[in-house]
């Protein structure tokens, strides 16, 4: 700081130690007390702020103080911390304008002001310093000590505030990354979060985990650089998964892209027509950030298609749709393409994996199911190319799901495909043989059978026929072989209980002809609690673990059908 402000600050300090060296039975005068508060009052400059504060707290340590004073104090310090902050770069607008945001909810301009105005204050410290920055960008010792004195101003701010605000912090963290202060940026990214759903909740998802990587000393991946710096990493890259994708869950919510990869819903069938739905104001905003190059929705340490590389360039899009909207900027779209369903929990399994005990709809909530698929479901399947169910039951124990299968034909869908995902028990040749009026419909069927063993069926599929499924499975086989299926996939979520019959699942699945033969890790579902999935859940430290790596090294897991993605 400048001269004339170490003279005030040195004075106004004196002042107050000798207040409190002189204060009699450790209490402060009515004439003493006003003083301190006049002093932090009048204060001018963040020296003399920081310099007043701490002498007061120091003070504290050694005085009591009547508790109705020290109150006012400390009602006083509070909007002397907004002070000393606004003093920084001599801005209290921005400031509050930041604050205003974080406590609307608005993390994600609250983050954006935030920075400018700690970026704007850095700028007017090092002036005041003379910091300079070299030629090379890099600054000086002195240059980052500027930086990390004001972050802990704010800090300091946000800590003592008692609220909770993301935006503020999440600025505060992308300086601390820069100038290297991991160790003080890790444990406020973990304290602090905002409300699902926003795109600054999964920026914190993902700033942890570059905070990991890189306090362990691990190169950063070039999807994850742009979390807290800035990269070109996406400005070539395109997902057309928003303009074409809509996923319906169990309360109804719709997606445009998986849940746990965006973490935000663009409308609800409960209470929207399907027109208000596809072009909603969040579907805009998401679609509208894959034109801006931003993805600043998209949680790159989830999405398959950012860490494993395959996002398309905008320059080998062929979907004319797709192109359209690129060249128009343009995020609307006139119809759903792929639609998922996963809106009806009905199922006549129980697996521990997925559920504690039996789930079947029934009565008024099974009634406004059927109600909400005729007026929006049904709707937004005309024009779609696929739809995909259930992801969150099955099929053929879903009355929901039926009255779908019941209502489309290829006249009145022309064009629509369908991709089952079912246990298979029901699927019989009867059952098949009741969809006559769509079985051309019908694309894939994929059945999740989880053993190769009846007694580890019976435990990992509670309430299924392990020798009815056997039968179904042939079945679909001879479909298959005959052209009236395109593809036909078994699955295995695999786990402590069931690791050691992944290979005799890869023979089975050879042997029946399947197109696919996926294997899963076991996820937390809330079915089981934390300490008994960790025992299921096949991780570096599990005393399975070793086992497991010696069985999938088989040669048998390369065979071009098997697809076996890891969970660690």
């Amino acid at each position: 700081m400048v001269s004339e402000d170490h003279g005030e600050s040195a004075q106004a300090v004196q002042v107050l130690q000798s207040i409190f060296s002189s204060a009699e039975a450790g209490s402060l005068s009515k004439g003493d007390f006003d003083l301190v508060c006049k002093l932090l009052k009048d204060a001018g400059n963040t020296t003399l702020v920081e310099s007043l504060m701490y002498s007061w707290n120091e003070g504290l340590k050694k005085n009591k103080v009547e508790s109705d004073k020290a109150s006012s104090v400390e009602d006083l310090l509070e909007s002397v911390r907004y002070k000393r902050l606004a003093l920084l770069s001599n801005s209290m607008e921005d400031f509050l304008d930041a604050l205003s945001a974080d406590l609307q909810g608005k993390e994600e301009d609250g983050e954006r002001l935030a920075h400018r105005w700690i970026t704007n204050a850095i700028s007017s410290e090092r002036q005041k310093c003379g910091a300079v920055t070299g030629a090379d960008g890099a600054g000086s010792a002195q240059d980052v000590q500027v930086e990390q004195n004001i972050i802990n101003l704010v800090v300091d701010f946000v800590l003592n505030s008692g609220r909770n605000l993301p935006g503020i912090i999440f600025a505060s963290c992308r300086v601390l990354y820069k100038i290297g202060a991991y160790d003080i940026c890790h444990p406020l990214i973990d304290k602090y979060q905002p409300p699902a759903p926003s795109p600054l909740w999964n920026k914190y998802i993902d700033g942890r985990q570059v905070l990991r990587m890189t306090r362990a000393g691990g190169e950063v991946p070039e999807y994850f650089k742009d979390v807290f710096e800035e990269t070109d990493h996406y400005k070539d890259l395109f997902c057309e998964k928003p303009f074409k994708y809509f996923e319906v869950v169990p309360h109804g919510g719709v997606a445009i892209c998986c849940l746990p990869q965006l973490n935000r819903q663009v409308g609800n069938i409960q209470n929207q027509t399907k027109s208000e739905i596809i072009n909603s104001d969040v579907a805009l905003e998401i679609r509208g950030s894959i034109l801006d190059r931003s993805f600043r929705y998209c949680c790159r340490s989830v999405c398959p298609d950012i860490k494993l590389g395959r996002l398309p360039k905008r320059t080998e899009i062929t979907d004319p749709d797709i192109l359209k909207a690129i060249e128009n900027n343009d995020p609307r779209v006139d119809r759903a393409r792929d639609v998922f369903l996963s809106f009806d929990p009905t199922c006549n399994l129980s697996c521990p994996s997925c559920r504690a005990s039996l789930r079947i709809e029934t009565g008024l909530q099974r009634e406004l199911r059927l109600k909400y698929t005729d007026d929006v479901i049904l709707p937004l399947l005309q024009g779609a190319e696929y739809a995909t169910m259930n992801g969150a039951g099955d099929i053929f124990t879903s009355r929901v799901c039926r009255h779908i299968l019941e209502k489309v034909n290829p006249v009145d869908y022309p064009g629509l495909k369908f991709m089952f995902l079912t246990n298979g028990v029901l699927l019989t040749e009867k059952a098949w043989a009741d969809l006559a009026h769509m079985n051309s419909m019908i694309r894939s069927v994929s059945i999740s059978v989880d053993a190769t063993k009846e007694e580890t069926y019976n435990i990992l599929r509670r309430g299924g026929n392990f020798k009815k499924l056997q039968e179904n499975l042939l079945f679909l086989s001879r479909l298959r072989r005959e052209g009236k299926l395109d593809y036909f996939q078994i699955s295995l979520v695999y786990q402590a209980k069931n690791f050691r019959e992944m290979k005799d699942f890869v023979k089975q699945g050879l042997s029946l002809g399947v197109d696919s033969i996926k294997f899963s890790p076991i996820g937390h579902w809330g079915s089981y609690e934390t300490a008994e999935y960790m025992k299921q859940v096949l991780y570096p430290e599990h005393p399975d673990f070793a086992e497991f790596l010696e069985i999938i090294k088989d040669p048998i897991f390369k065979h071009p059908a098997v697809e076996l993605p890891l969970s660690w």
